[in-house]
This record gives C-alpha cells, sequence and structure tokens, in this order.
C-alpha cells in the first residue's frame, strides 16, 4: 500500500498499522513498535485509509484487518501487541462476514 497524507503534517504507511484509536479530537494510531497520536479524528482517518483493510469495529476503534489474529471468535480480538479490542454488538455481524470474505476465520 502506498503512504497515505493523514493530515498537512502526518504521512503514514497503512500497511504497518494494526488499529487506531479514537482519543476525542486526537486518534492514537498503533504499530506494532511505536504509537503515535496525531490531532485528526478517527473519523478523518477513516476516510482517508481503504475500506478493503480497515474496518471500524467500534465507535473508538479502526481495526487493519489484515492483523486480526485468528481465535474462536467471540466479540474480543487479539492484534499482534497483545492488545484484546471488543467488536461492538451492532458491528460483529458485518465484521464476521468480512473476516470470512479475507479466510481469516473458519465458517
Amino acid at each position: 500500500m502506498k503512504d497515505v497524507m493523514i493530515n498537512i503534517r502526518t504521512k503514514v504507511s497503512p500497511d504497518k498499522i494494526l488499529f487506531c484509536e479514537a482519543d476525542i479530537n486526537y486518534t492514537r494510531i498503533y504499530y506494532q513498535d511505536r504509537m503515535e497520536i496525531i490531532a485528526v479524528t478517527l473519523k478523518d482517518v477513516e476516510k482517508r485509509l481503504d475500506s478493503q483493510y480497515f474496518y471500524r469495529i467500534h465507535k473508538s476503534y479502526l481495526v487493519n484487518i489484515q492483523y486480526v489474529m485468528p481465535n474462536d471468535f467471540s466479540r474480543e480480538i487479539l492484534m499482534p501487541n497483545q492488545r484484546s479490542i471488543t467488536v461492538s454488538r451492532r458491528r460483529m455481524s458485518l465484521f464476521k462476514k468480512m473476516l470470512k470474505h479475507k479466510h481469516l476465520i473458519m465458517a
């Protein structure tokens, strides 16, 4: 994936992002080895990232589905940095379908 300009000063490599977390008018972007905070809302970050790879699992979280670790699939997902994130009930069904389509979970 090509780098994406999130705002005037921030350029990110989407393929290196594990997930993004909302923090009022800021967004925390988590990578494998670090985290950065940018002064952009999660909604604006979501608009700039490819929806083929990123999915809003909760009002506060946007995950890179390439990094979702397979599990028995309750509403908790585990990311490579050992962070556990809850998928909202409302978004669970579509998220499961997306993961099945990407062959990340068993039928």
